[in-house]
């Protein structure tokens, strides 16, 4: 009964929708981030778009240097790539030297050709940050720096907020860090900034100031500071992954080791014990289709214990006279043993490019002969009767490569509109007679796949002729009647519950 009630939850669409999960099932925080020296590794992001100000910027560039903690802020009329790029070049990289690493999300202005362009010209590395991850990204915490900065000096006319940001640039770059323990501005130079002429008068006093050599170079100087640097860095690195790794549990996962894989077949199998017998089963993902491509007939159960590893379970096993392995473990064994295969997707498994000869038919062992190549079981041969089904299908459905989509008459789709009673008619744009052409080839192409019909609707929107690559494709201006289209209410789920069920997907 329980497990019945377990299934019907977890296939419950609404729940699914509507809830998120209790667990919070997330790998333990990644490695630290080592970086050797200031300005070998930079973050860059964003923030904006806001209310124009005076001068007509409406974002501000954020670019931050990962070992020293100094900072760059630029205000800027539009987030496009060109502006990225000049500031990168003009302030930084012929003032402060080129970056090894630079970090940024997946934003357009950061994943186009001229940023990409840019990279491999001075041969930089970009990373970019996960999706739905914007913690990965440290220019993140100095945009909620700036934030509160901003918002406890400027109160009453947010439009001159840019004129404020050399100043908030000032005090990120003075201020104590508590990561690296001291201030950005002096573990960029190894001196400290001066805020006022009479600053200077209090350091020669004190020795600050020095004429002739100095007690200490400049470069054991910079060396002494960059060890602190790093020092500081690994205890905030310590202290960031324990409070991780307590909020979020680990999840249970091992990787498998006792795979092999059998010559001239590219499918896996484990080495395990079946009520303690030693087999070879193969892995699966407990499809309802066998491998003929026909439905499989369960003709009953039984429970048996299964040994992996030195931890014996009891797993039940389904009876499908129809197939041909003696043994398939499914998703349930996955789960039950809290394994993890990645395959040749990603980390190779342990893989031998021969095995002990065993029975496909039965999975038993003969640790005595040899498999030979000719008596390997290929699994995707397909007879003769199933050459001329496959043909029917290819005949009775062209390929979408060849003539294109066609449409469905399954579901029909229906945009309501407010106002309908005044329809929204466009004049069509004007193009060359060379494009003109095109358009009325796309046309008849689409008419014919029966995608498009003729209208005499009093609503029209125009096309234009968009060009990807070698061909060309049309694209309907239907902003205006967006606008005026009702938009159906469907809640959309929490990313955090869709990251939850995906636990015990392997």
């Amino acid at each position: 009964m329980a497990v019945d009630v377990q299934i019907v939850v977890k296939e419950c669409e609404v729940c699914k929708i509507t809830k998120t999960a209790n667990k919070n099932d997330r790998p333990p925080m990644g490695e630290q981030r080592v970086t050797e020296r200031a300005g070998q590794r930079l973050f860059i992001d964003f923030m904006g778009p806001s209310p124009r100000t005076k001068a007509g910027n409406s974002v501000i560039f954020v670019c931050l240097d990962h070992f020293s903690k100094f900072v760059w802020l630029q205000p800027m009329r539009h987030a496009v790539a060109a502006e990225v790029i000049k500031f990168l070049e003009t302030k930084i990289f012929h003032q402060y030297g080129v970056p090894e690493f630079i970090h940024s999300d997946n934003g357009k202005q950061f994943v186009s050709q001229i940023f990409g362009e840019l990279m491999t010209r001075y041969g930089i590395r970009h990373v970019k940050t996960g999706l739905y991850s914007p913690q990965a990204n440290a220019a993140e915490r100095v945009s909620r720096s700036v934030l509160q900065i901003l918002g406890a000096t400027i109160a009453t006319d947010q439009r001159n907020r840019d004129t404020q940001l050399s100043r908030i640039e000032c005090a990120l770059r003075n201020g104590l860090h508590e990561s690296i323990g001291m201030e950005p501005y002096y573990a960029m130079f190894g001196t400290r900034m001066g805020t006022h002429g009479s600053a200077y008068p209090i350091l020669r006093k004190l020795g600050g100031i020095q004429a002739g050599d100095p007690p200490i170079s400049l470069p054991d100087k910079m060396e002494l500071i960059r060890q602190k640097v790093t020092q500081g860095l690994n205890r905030t690195h310590e202290r960031a992954e324990k409070a991780y790794n307590t909020h979020y549990r680990r999840l249970k996962q091992k990787m498998v080791d006792t795979v092999v894989s059998v010559q001239n077949d590219n499918r896996f199998f484990a080495k395990t014990k079946v009520d303690g017998e030693e087999i070879l089963a193969l892995l699966d993902t407990g499809a309802s289709a066998n491998s003929s491509g026909g439905e499989t007939q369960v003709t009953g159960a039984i429970t048996l214990p299964v040994e992996w590893e030195g931890e014996t379970k009891d797993l039940e096993f389904l009876i499908v006279p129809g197939l041909i392995q003696r043994f398939y473990f499914g998703i349930n064994f996955w789960d039950t043993f809290g394994l993890t295969f990645l395959g040749k997707s990603g980390r190779e498994v342990a893989a031998v490019e021969t095995t002990p000869d065993f029975d496909l038919m039965t999975g038993d062992l003969d640790m005595n002969n040899t498999l030979k190549p000719e008596t390997a079981y290929t699994p995707h041969q397909l007879i003769p009767e199933q050459h001329c089904k496959l043909q029917q299908i290819i005949d009775t459905h062209p390929s979408c490569l060849e003539k294109g989509l066609g449409k469905t008459s399954l579901e029909q789709h229906i945009i309501e509109v407010t106002n309908e009673d005044l329809p929204i008619k466009q004049r069509h744009y004007p193009i060359s007679p060379a494009k003109q052409k095109l358009v009325y080839s796309e046309l008849d192409r689409m008419l014919g796949l029966g995608v498009i019909e003729e209208s005499n609707s009093s609503w029209s929107s125009p096309v234009t002729l968009v060009q990807k690559g070698p061909k060309n494709g049309l694209c309907l201006d239907a902003r205006k009647v967006n606008s005026r289209t009702i938009k159906d209410a469907y809640p959309l789920p929490h990313i955090e519950g869709l990251l939850s069920r995906l636990q015990e997907t392997y």
